[in-house]
C-alpha cells in the first residue's frame, strides 16, 4: 500500500484518523510513552523514533530508498520482538494468499 502525505490512505491507518503524517510527535505515541501501563492498547503504527515523530509511516517516507532492514532493526524501531515480526509476517503472508486467491488477476 502505498501512503502519501496527505491521502485518504493514510487516514485510513492512522488511528487517530488524522489526514497528514504528524508535523510534531504524535500524541497517541505520547500517550504511550507516557502510560506506565505498556500492556494498555497503542498505535500498531507505533515507532520508538522522536525524529519521525514516532510515526512509522514518517519514517519509511524518508527512508523508502534506503537499504532493507534486518529483523533486529525492525523489532527495536517497532519496540517490539523478532518473534512478534516473524508472526506478523507470517500472518501476512496468510492473509496475501487467502486474499489473492479470491482477487481476479485477469483484470
Amino acid at each position: 500500500m502505498k501512503i502519501k502525505n496527505s491521502s485518504p490512505r493514510f487516514r485510513e491507518v492512522c488511528p487517530l484518523g488524522k489526514r497528514c503524517f504528524p508535523k510534531k510527535p504524535c500524541p497517541y505515541a505520547l500517550e504511550r510513552i507516557i502510560s506506565k501501563d505498556k500492556t494498555k492498547a497503542h498505535c500498531p503504527w507505533y515507532l520508538d523514533s522522536e525524529q519521525d515523530n514516532y510515526c512509522f509511516w514518517v519514517y519509511i517516507s524518508k527512508n523508502k530508498n534506503t537499504k532493507k532492514h534486518t529483523l533486529q532493526e525492525i523489532a527495536k524501531f517497532t519496540n517490539t520482538s523478532i518473534n512478534n515480526i516473524k508472526l506478523a509476517e507470517t500472518s501476512g503472508f496468510i492473509r496475501f494468499q487467502k486474499n489473492s486467491k479470491e482477487v481476479d488477476w485477469e483484470r
